[in-house]
C-alpha cells in the first residue's frame, strides 16, 4: 500500500499511503548502532503543512525493521482517519 513518493518537495524516504504523502526519518543510536526512533509525519487530507503524527519508539537492528513498524503504525493510524 505504500508507494515512494516522487515529488520534488519530498525526500527519499517519503511515500504515499493511499494518496496521503508520509515521511519517515530515522533517529539512530550511534553509540549502540540501531534505530532508536522513528518520526512519522504526513499531510493529512484537507490540510497544505506536513504534521508529526508520531514518534515511534525502537530499539531496531536496522532501517529495514524500523521502516517495517512505522509502516504498520501508520497504516492503522491513516486508516482510521481516513474512515472519520
Amino acid at each position: 500500500m505504500f508507494e515512494p513518493y516522487s515529488d520534488s518537495d519530498f525526500p527519499a524516504n517519503a511515500f504515499r499511503y493511499k494518496g496521503v504523502p508520509v515521511r519517515f526519518t530515522y533517529r539512530v543510536d550511534l553509540g549502540v548502532n540501531h534505530v532508536g526512533e522513528m518520526d512519522i509525519d504526513a499531510v493529512l487530507p484537507g490540510e497544505e503543512k506536513e504534521t508529526r503524527l508520531h514518534r515511534l519508539r525502537g530499539p531496531w537492528p536496522g532501517r529495514e525493521e524500523a521502516l517495517e513498524s512505522a509502516k504498520a503504525w501508520t497504516a492503522s493510524y491513516l486508516d482510521g482517519v481516513l474512515e472519520e
